[in-house]
């Protein structure tokens, strides 16, 4: 039994590091990344800008992830001149989201 809770108390600072994910929207801001399963039909809802894009080139889409430098900022750049910016949750706490 103590074995067992041992093995949460490890684990939990894993599941707590994983920061969300936001889509930053120029009108609205910080929009929910879930939003992104009602406009496509994926199999879940994408969990990082990777796993997004990773989605839509198995949909046979051009998807290529461009990180800046401290990750807390992503784009997806998608066929013809759209793209997406995700950001971390903190930077729209920062935006006032």
């Amino acid at each position: 039994m103590l074995r067992f809770f041992l093995i949460i108390l490890v684990a939990l600072p894993l599941f707590a590091s994983q920061d969300k994910w936001y889509i930053l929207s120029h009108d609205d801001g910080c929009i929910d990344i879930s939003l992104l399963n009602r406009k496509r039909d994926f199999p879940h809802t994408p969990s990082s800008p990777q796993d997004y894009a990773k989605m839509m080139q198995e949909q046979g889409k051009t998807a290529i992830v461009e990180e800046n430098p401290n990750k807390k900022i992503i784009q997806v750049k998608l066929s013809g001149t759209k793209a997406l910016f995700f950001v971390k949750e903190e930077l729209c706490h920062n935006l006032g989201n």
